[in-house]
């Protein structure tokens, strides 16, 4: 039982020097409170996706609350994805509300807490809950691989932005470098889960497990681009759950190539190659 559990969970050990900073700051309940309350927005996330037909995995315990690893995830469709994803930060704002109407003069470290814990994960990067409902809202747009780096370098300047704040904050307030520690982690995470991002995608688009949903409907997107298009900048646009179709003109003649056909020649020949150059090898 214990070594399912052990292997069931994971702790970040950026977690313990947060910790450790709450208790010598004397904030130890606060950030008791806070741990409650990022738990319950992480179960609220859990709940809802599994609604929706997907299961947990495994739960990571980290300076910026619990993070899901929910099996099927990508399967589900994206509207599906993003009521999940917005389910944990709706919960603290609807909770901020209640208790704010209810409670008028009393529980404000409470209800600055949900409020908070609100307003930080809508920020657009990783790893919050703000980055991935950019994620999902852009990547049938866009691509996913761009968009992906796009979240990755926004979530960069954001976190550095938040260093020279922390940098500030503790000139005013001496040793209190929360937010300095915080900024620090964001910006190292974000990295891997770029990453991990990027791996799960290429996995999915090659094993094409992207295409299944719960009711096997596929979009197809359609698009025309110039002979001299480069094939690793298709796969850039490629996204979960839309099955792409790429057209050009040759010598005023439409070709058109599918998704499979692209990925095959992405995996076998070169992902620099030009649409023209598949075109004359094929025919």
């Amino acid at each position: 039982m214990n070594f399912k559990i052990k292997k069931f969970i994971k702790i970040n050990p950026f977690i313990i020097p947060i910790l450790c900073l709450s208790i010598l700051s004397d904030y130890f309940k606060e950030f008791l409170t806070v741990l409650l309350l990022v738990t319950i927005h992480e179960i609220i996330h859990i709940l809802v996706a599994y609604k929706f037909g997907c299961k947990l995995e495994k739960l990571y315990i980290t300076p910026l609350g619990q993070k899901a690893i929910l099996k099927n995830f990508n399967k589900i469709m994206p509207i599906k994805k993003f009521i999940v994803v917005l389910s944990g930060p709706l919960f603290n704002l609807i909770l901020f509300l209640i208790c704010d109407s209810i409670f008028y003069d009393s529980f404000e470290f409470f209800k600055k807490a949900n409020l908070v814990i609100f307003l930080f994960n809508m920020f657009p990067i990783y790893p919050l809950d703000g980055g991935r409902l950019l994620q999902i809202l852009l990547e049938d747009i866009v691509g996913f691989i761009i968009i992906n780096k796009f979240i990755l370098n926004l979530t960069k300047i954001i976190s550095l932005i938040l260093i020279l704040f922390g940098l500030i904050q503790n000139i005013l307030y001496p040793f209190n470098i929360s937010l300095i520690l915080i900024s620090m982690y964001i910006r190292f995470i974000s990295i891997s889960e770029y990453t991990n991002n990027t791996i799960i995608f290429y996995k999915d688009l090659v094993t094409q497990e992207k295409k299944y949903c719960k009711y096997n409907i596929l979009k197809i997107k359609n698009i025309i681009v110039g002979k001299d298009y480069i094939i690793k900048d298709i796969i850039e646009k490629t996204s979960w759950g839309t099955y792409l179709n790429v057209s050009f003109f040759y010598y005023n003649k439409l070709i058109t190539f599918s998704e499979s056909e692209i990925i095959n020649y992405f995996l076998n020949e070169n992902a620099y190659s030009k649409l023209e150059d598949i075109y004359l090898k094929k025919y």
